[in-house]
């Protein structure tokens, strides 16, 4: 979560592709390791990834988004959600991955 937030207090101070990657990577490394913790089936986890960055977020494709690749409504989001906040990046970060959290709930669910 770390990573995270300091990626989103770089893109912040200066938004560049570089820092943009980096929090991509970071929000997909942290849904994977959601998904492994509450112990949702092995066998559906891929459907269950690509479903959410393609589907549900529409930032990116899966596994794509491991390496930092994203699209241009990833960048539209992260910036609404530090207007929202106001530039706090805590609060950013702990959005985005809560938002993440709730959305492979509900596709593990279904």
């Amino acid at each position: 979560m770390q990573i995270l937030i300091s990626s989103l207090r770089n893109y912040s101070i200066n938004p560049n592709k570089l820092d943009l990657q980096f929090v991509m990577q970071r929000l997909a490394e942290l849904s994977v390791a959601y998904y492994t913790e509450k112990a949702y089936p092995p066998k559906r986890k891929l459907k269950v990834m690509k479903e959410l960055f393609t589907e549900a977020l529409k930032i990116g494709f899966w596994p794509s988004v491991l390496q930092g690749e994203h699209n241009d409504n990833f960048k539209v989001k992260v910036d609404a959600y530090l207007v929202k906040v106001n530039k706090d990046v805590s609060k950013a970060a702990d959005a985005m991955v809560k938002q993440s959290k709730y959305l492979i709930d509900r596709l593990c669910i279904k």
